[in-house]
């Protein structure tokens, strides 16, 4: 458009904006997975410190155990002769995970139909996709893009795939629309 300074400047907005949004996704799951850590952490700790406590106190008095204490305890007992074993497997499933999330589209887009069906993540995961689509697009469309041109632009700034799936069915109606 030949406006340099104003499009540098709503670029800084958008930026900002953007920046803004990111920030308050985080911010968002930073609560959920610090509650999650911390119920992970008691788990732990009462399956190896109290755990063995109560088995050694029931096996003095000789008592009979219910199916389900047992199965408590045989875990507690599991867990502390296999940690080194357990820690190491947790890390290889993360990494693997890590690697196919981001290397393996099927995977990635699995992983993420199932999260946008959980409560939690799902309100977060459209919010953010929804305000990212939406200001790049006013953006785009204020300085005279095209909405076909958008719609690719917009199809390469997501790592949704469902959103991109979305956007690219969009892209399609619009290209048959163009060529009839």
């Amino acid at each position: 458009t030949g406006d340099l300074p104003s499009i540098l400047d709503d670029m800084s907005e958008y930026y900002t904006s953007i920046d803004q949004t990111r920030k308050q996704m985080k911010s968002a799951m930073t609560y959920p997975a610090i509650v999650f850590i911390i119920a992970i952490a008691v788990l732990v700790f009462m399956l190896v410190y109290l755990v063995p406590q109560f088995s050694s106190l029931f096996e003095s008095n000789g008592a009979e155990l219910p199916l389900l204490t047992k199965a408590v305890m045989a875990v507690s007992q599991f867990i502390q002769n296999n940690w080194i074993i357990l820690v190491v497997g947790i890390a290889a499933i993360i990494f693997v995970f890590y690697e196919l999330f981001n290397n393996v589209k099927k995977f990635r887009e699995t992983v993420q139909v199932i999260l946008m069906h959980l409560p939690v993540f799902k309100d977060i995961i459209i919010y953010n996709e929804v305000a990212n689509f939406t200001k790049t697009f006013a953006s785009l469309l204020n300085h005279g893009v095209f909405i076909t041109d958008s719609m690719e632009i917009l199809s390469k700034i997501t790592n949704n795939e469902i959103s991109l799936q979305k956007v690219n069915k969009e892209i399609s109606t619009l290209n048959n629309a163009n060529q009839t």
